[in-house]
């Protein structure tokens, strides 16, 4: 693990085989016990389930967004970000910027924390 102690290796299921090791070998870890990965093709697919995961989170949530913007959809997870911090639920947003998204990226950031993010 990230903490140096052994973990036994997770079972992967042969369909996400090749997925798991491009994710081993750009993150430096292999996939652990206990985590589930779901894709979707629509957009709006992912959104309900993420919706649902903030809503139904107890312990954290960690998002990470290359552009978070400070539009409708924005103010809705920053909401649903609030609300479960409000739970006691630890909430963190990471917005990736460069050079060219910087001033956008900085809005949406100053935005979030307007939020209470």
């Amino acid at each position: 693990g990230r903490d140096g102690s052994e973990r036994p290796p997770a079972v992967i299921d042969s369909e996400f085989a090749e997925l798991e090791k491009i994710a081993a070998h750009y993150t430096g870890f292999p996939p652990s016990i206990g985590n589930r990965i779901s894709l979707y093709q629509e957009a709006s697919d992912t959104d309900e389930a993420l919706m649902r995961a903030i809503r139904n989170a107890d312990h954290h949530v960690h998002l990470e967004y290359y552009i978070f913007e400070p539009d409708e959809k924005g103010a809705l997870y920053a909401g649903l970000l609030r609300e479960a911090a409000l739970r006691g639920v630890e909430c963190v947003l990471a917005i990736h910027s460069s050079r060219s998204l910087v001033n956008r990226c900085l809005r949406s950031a100053t935005y979030a924390r307007s939020c209470g993010l």
